[in-house]
């Protein structure tokens, strides 16, 4: 169960079983420690590791005065994540991985009725791909940026030979499943194309989207709690074949969006 934190709601969650067959065979690719559907941007990660990603099965709202339960109405055949309270606990937000996209929904406190937003393709690549504003009227989102075409081909002939510069000193090594790490110039493209992303701010009344800044590859958002100011940490090359991404160089700039515009600090 998800309480509000009015507490005068609670949300229940019931959790499939087990994922369909369908599911699990889903081609994925690994990049850099994470593992990535293709066909719509999800993760194919649970919380605890490598594994398909869970689904919610139903959501009822719960009114803790008078007991009253509403059933929350989902889209046939969809695969919701786990919903996010808004903390003036009147909206809740949460995935739905369709089967060309990461959808967003965003559902009312106080009905129970929920409506995707329009247009809003997210990329969980790396997390964070949705989070309230401190103003609990506005997400904060990465989306799969528009006109990216298709993915990087698979060259023909190999572009050169792998090559790898060392200082002398003392390396890093892995003791994980292969760790999924990079090992070519084709993996670095596919991992540009799939972990690039649009931020976004949507207006949870009107589904109104207003990008930020420029597409890149952007792993965490913390939003300042005055909500003018956006902390974000962006991985850049030359990326590593030996680590996973959270260990590739990063950039960390402060953004003014009080204007709904990307100045960076």
């Amino acid at each position: 169960p998800e309480v509000s934190p009015t507490q005068d709601a609670i949300l229940l969650v019931s959790e499939q079983d087990y994922p369909s067959i369908s599911r699990v065979a889903t081609p994925f690719l690994r990049l850099a420690g994470v593992r990535v559907e293709p066909k719509n941007h999800s993760k194919h990660d649970t919380p605890g590791g490598y594994g398909v990603t869970p689904c919610a099965s139903g959501f009822e709202l719960v009114r803790i005065a008078d007991s009253s339960q509403i059933h929350i109405a989902l889209p046939e055949g969809a695969c919701p994540g786990w919903p996010i309270w808004a903390a003036d606990g009147k909206r809740f937000a949460f995935v739905n991985i369709a089967p060309e996209a990461v959808e967003l929904w965003i559902g009312d406190a106080k009905t129970g009725e929920v409506h995707q937003v329009p247009g809003a393709h997210l990329n969980p690549m790396f997390n964070d791909e949705m989070q309230w504003m401190p103003d609990q009227k506005t997400l904060l989102v990465k989306l799969v940026p528009a006109g990216m075409g298709a993915p990087p081909p698979e060259p023909i002939v190999p572009s050169g030979p792998s090559i790898q510069e060392t200082g002398g000193e003392k390396g890093q090594s892995s003791t994980y499943e292969n760790r999924d790490t990079l090992d070519s110039k084709h993996d670095e493209d596919l991992f540009d194309y799939y972990a690039a992303s649009q931020l976004a701010l949507v207006d949870a009344a009107t589904a109104a989207i207003t990008p930020v800044g420029k597409p890149a590859n952007y792993e965490s958002l913390d939003p300042a709690p005055d909500g003018l100011h956006i902390l974000v940490t962006a991985i850049h090359k030359p990326y590593s074949y030996v680590t996973t991404y959270d260990r590739f160089p990063q950039e960390v700039e402060v953004w003014d969006v009080s204007e709904r515009s990307h100045v960076a600090a």
